[in-house]
């Protein structure tokens, strides 16, 4: 398995949800993105255990269908979706050069605001 696969594989997953908010069986979410049915759930279980708020409501004889919550981080004007939080989080590394400079002071501020409203097993730091 390469390096980052399991990341790559999650982040494919919470954007797939956020795209679809009704929800989708575990059996779509896997044939969507590729996976096995097994892996899906395993995925499902890891990016709820970090805290982000993915639910299952039970239709059709018993299936689950699996949603991301819409507004999950939201502080008054703030809405960020699952890609935009990560993104934010992930542009970091590019802009490690910018340290001290007031964009990179601004890129750390505003990480500051929304670690703020995160569930702290969110934040790994």
């Amino acid at each position: 398995m390469a390096r980052g696969e399991p990341l790559f594989r999650q982040w494919q997953l919470l954007k797939t949800l956020q795209a679809n908010r009704f929800g989708l069986a575990t059996e779509d979410l896997a044939e969507r993105l590729e996976y096995s049915k097994r892996t899906v759930q395993r995925d499902l279980g890891s990016l709820q255990q970090v805290g982000f708020p993915i639910s299952f409501e039970q239709r059709d004889f018993g299936k689950r269908f699996w949603k991301l919550a819409p507004h999950y981080i939201e502080s008054e004007k703030l809405q960020l979706t699952v890609v935009e939080m990560i993104s934010l989080f992930l542009s970091q590394q590019l802009l490690a050069p910018l340290a001290g400079t007031p964009f990179g002071d601004g890129l750390a501020n505003a990480l500051q605001k929304i670690k703020a409203i995160l569930p702290a097993r969110m934040t790994c730091r």
